[in-house]
């Protein structure tokens, strides 16, 4: 559910809006290692401290 909400605003607004969304999420008490993982999950390039980067499978393994 929570990875279908994050995909729709990718798709509707782009990388924008997806961070203003997880940003949202978590400012309503979504748990932070949640939204990594389902941001991860989504496999679109997302800026991270300056960065686009892509993070891999092994990137999502050692956070979960």
């Amino acid at each position: 559910m929570l990875k279908k909400k994050l995909r729709q605003c990718y798709l509707e607004g782009g990388q924008n809006e997806l961070v203003s969304k997880a940003l949202e999420l978590h400012l309503s008490g979504v748990d932070r290692e949640t939204l990594i993982v389902c941001l991860c999950a989504l496999n679109v390039p997302i800026k991270v401290a300056g960065n686009s980067q892509r993070l891999s499978d092994e990137s999502v393994a050692s956070l979960e």
